[in-house]
């Protein structure tokens, strides 16, 4: 999958080790921060997916910066290392030492994200359409497939 734009890493310390895992997996531009600039660089970057680390320490910047990511169109995955599910739109990951489960999570949340702008771009000519869409609430309209090979 080619590169829909940078990844912001956010962590305590401003240099995560798993910046340099997401590098090495091919997601470029990497772009890291700490806490106190999270939400600036989130609005100056706009990134296509943001790696956040568990955000105990920061529970209300972890709490604005996921309102902000929901708003954020298309969608803005927001993946927190740690496997502490800290607000409802954070995608958790249980196993943050291991760089490959990390690049594979946001792998998948990155076609999510395709899939999404792709929704947009075809409901550009029908403003109805795109009202009607926001209307709902996705998680009480959810539908489940299951497919295998």
């Amino acid at each position: 999958m080619s590169a829909q734009g940078p990844v912001i890493v956010i962590s305590e310390t401003g240099a995560a080790p798993y910046a340099n895992a997401l590098a090495e997996a091919g997601h470029f531009p990497v772009v890291e921060s700490d806490w106190d600039g999270a939400l600036d660089a989130i609005a100056d970057i706009q990134p296509a997916a943001i790696v956040a680390d568990d955000g105990a320490a920061h529970p209300a910047q972890m709490s604005n910066m996921a309102a902000y990511a929901s708003t954020l169109s298309p969608y803005v995955p927001l993946i927190v290392t740690g496997g502490a599910r800290r607000d409802s739109y954070c995608l958790p990951l249980h196993a943050p030492g291991d760089p490959k489960c990390l690049a594979m999570r946001l792998h998948s949340a990155l076609r999510v994200r395709a899939s999404h702008a792709a929704v947009m771009r075809r409901l550009a000519g029908y403003e109805a359409g795109l009202a009607r869409l926001y209307q709902c609430d996705p998680l009480n309209e959810a539908v489940v497939l299951l497919a295998g090979r």
